[in-house]
């Protein structure tokens, strides 16, 4: 490791390792060593900084970015589902909702439905549902506006959050 210093070929070395405190606890260091000519005589200088801080927000950092990479090919498998001209709009959107519950980053109840506005009653209409199950779509066949969680979302035009159906 050192010989290239040694030798003269390299003037400065930096290298990643592993160093150990006093307590024996450790920490991951950045070293960057140097030789030093003194009054004729050659000297090691080498400085360690502590990398584990750093290493952590770059880990935090790729996560992101392996999470932005999986959101965007989802967007795209959507895309390409919407792009198939051999459905009509009811098969394409069974297709992506099932898509859509087996991702497997994305945590949800693998039960779904997409509601279209009626412009005449001013409702919500039931157009396609994935596993909610007769009693559900019996219920959810006319949503009003304000009522139940899906009303509200319409209401409000905001995403609505609950643990449970109301």
């Amino acid at each position: 490791l050192l010989d290239p210093l040694v030798k003269g070929k390299k003037k400065r070395l930096s290298f990643k390792t592993r160093h150990k405190r006093k307590d024996e606890s450790t920490y991951d260091a950045l070293i960057d060593l140097q030789v030093m000519e003194m009054m004729g005589d050659r000297a090691f200088v080498a400085t360690a900084l502590d990398v584990t801080e750093q290493q952590g927000k770059d880990r935090e950092y790729e996560e992101k970015i392996l999470l932005k990479t999986m959101q965007l090919e989802t967007i795209n498998q959507l895309l390409k589902i919407n792009a198939e001209t051999d459905f009509n709009l009811e098969e394409k959107l069974k297709r992506g909702l099932e898509f859509i519950f087996k991702i497997p980053w994305l945590k949800v109840l693998e039960k779904g439905g997409v509601f279209l506005t009626n412009t005449k009653t001013n409702e919500l209409d039931l157009f396609i549902s994935w596993k909610l199950g007769e009693k559900i779509e019996g219920l959810c066949e006319k949503v009003k506006m304000g009522h139940c969680l899906c009303g509200r979302a319409f209401e409000t035009k905001e995403l609505v959050f609950a643990s449970c159906v109301d």
